[in-house]
């Protein structure tokens, strides 16, 4: 039964995935059905240049949006468990990353842009996220809406290129609605990300580093809770204000439809907010993601992977998951 589920969930990915593709009529070109056309307006961006003379890797420019000046995007998602129980409630906390649900969920966001610049753009999204979607018996040890509003935010994109080296610079301000979230006094988040990735001649090999930064709000400190043992506990020693990564990664183009990706989160640190020393960090476990990036179209990109300790490669110590980008105009 567990297996139909996933298997119809899956399905409704792939549906949505092929419906985004379907409006697509060559590589690169935009959907068949525009604003313009449906409005009678131009929803072209004025100045020079071409978004994919900038950049050309397949992930990348599917998650830098649509080129044209209004547009839309999905992402649909799911975060499944183990290797060995991809279909399970629980999901390992394998980096031991402070924000991380240990849950397999489901998620689905929507989110519209506008592109002031061929290379420049602002977008603003909400989605909605379902704990353990494959469980009817209610799930264990968790504090929290199973369906809640998932945490909108607002974000400025740029892509531009420097000696050969593609790149997408984000800026992002994302509010929390998550419910367990919010019960953990989560508020807010300021981040900004800068991706980069740079081809290897025409060997279809790629080398990349994506650094990230972050600032988190919270309006709850001390003691507010107890344990699985009724023991209170500071709630300040398990959560993070600032942090920054470093991940690495490599990408092989097989053709125009797959590559094959790999990234590590080999640099991840968290100041604990406990810690009264603001040059003191805590240091995430180790992990390396690999899989498969489907490309259809210019538009839509499918990302299936699994994650896993290097250091310590057993079943039950990997995550699963498969995610979706769509732009729509």
């Amino acid at each position: 039964m567990k297996n139909l589920k996933m298997l119809s969930l899956m399905a409704a990915v792939l549906l949505l995935g092929t419906q985004g593709y379907a409006q697509e009529t060559e590589e690169g070109a935009e959907s068949s059905m525009t604003i313009e056309d449906a409005a009678g307006t131009t929803n072209t961006v004025p100045g020079e240049g071409d978004m994919d003379d900038v950049i050309t890797n397949k992930k990348m420019r599917a998650e830098a949006g649509s080129k044209s000046k209004y547009s839309f995007s999905t992402s649909l998602g799911y975060s499944g468990g183990t290797v060995e129980k991809p279909l399970a409630e629980e999901r390992p906390n394998i980096t031991q990353g402070t924000a991380a649900t240990a849950k397999a969920l489901a998620s689905a966001n929507v989110s519209g842009r506008y592109r002031m610049t061929p290379t420049e753009s602002l977008s603003a999204g909400i989605g909605i996220r379902w704990i353990a979607p494959l469980e009817t018996d209610g799930v264990e040890d968790y504090n929290g809406d199973r369906v809640d509003a998932s945490n909108p935010y607002l974000s400025f994109n740029k892509v531009y290129s420097w000696s050969g080296v593609q790149s997408v610079l984000s800026a992002d301000v994302t509010a929390y609605t998550n419910s367990n979230r919010l019960d953990e006094g989560y508020v807010a988040n300021l981040g900004i990300s800068q991706n980069n990735i740079y081809d290897i001649g025409s060997t279809g090999l790629g080398v990349g580093l994506l650094v990230a930064v972050g600032n988190t709000f919270y309006n709850k400190t001390g003691f507010y809770k107890n344990d699985k043992k009724g023991n209170p506990y500071d709630y300040e020693d398990i959560t993070s204000d600032y942090s920054f990564g470093a991940y690495p990664f490599l990408e092989y183009v097989i053709n125009d439809t797959f590559n094959l990706r790999t990234i590590s989160g080999v640099w991840v640190y968290e100041h604990i907010r406990s810690e009264s020393n603001a040059m003191t960090f805590e240091k995430n476990v180790i992990y390396q993601s690999v899989g498969l990036g489907i490309s259809m179209g210019r538009n839509f990109y499918l990302y299936p992977n699994v994650q896993f300790i290097p250091e310590d490669i057993r079943a039950d110590r990997t995550n699963v998951a498969l995610s979706a980008t769509i732009n729509l105009f």
